[in-house]
């Protein structure tokens, strides 16, 4: 028997390989417009490099934890203990740290380009 825990755990790594696919459609899109314009700016350059860089790190976070899933849930399903012991031992190995850092690190990354470009405006307003 599995816990709520392990439940939720399951159905989080298959909501995120949706989500996962629509990033892969979106990134895809962003890409081939920015890089099949007739003339490409610095910006346009850099944008498609950060693009990439935010879906490598996102490769990264979903990618560790369907494998830890996996060696959770099919690998080691007769864990003494169970799912929830094997939790317990083996949470903090190197690629769950990882994956954990993968998106903290994009999450800073997009934060920085948000703030970049605030101070951008102030100095140049639209308005």
């Amino acid at each position: 028997m599995s816990s709520p825990f392990q439940n939720a755990n399951y159905v989080g790594i298959n909501l995120t390989a949706i989500l996962y696919g629509v990033e892969l459609v979106v990134y895809g899109i962003t890409v081939h417009a920015l890089w099949t314009k007739p003339t490409r700016g610095r910006a346009d350059i850099f944008f498609v490099f950060f693009s990439t860089t935010l879906l490598i790190l996102m490769t990264i976070s979903y990618s560790t934890n369907a494998a830890f899933g996996e060696e959770m849930w099919i690998v080691n399903a007769k864990y003494p203990g169970g799912m929830d012991a094997y939790l317990d031992a083996h949470v903090n190995v190197w690629y769950q740290t990882l994956s954990s850092a993968s998106p903290t690190t994009a999450n800073l990354l997009g934060d920085a380009l948000m703030v970049r470009r605030m101070v951008l405006n102030e100095r140049n307003p639209i308005i």
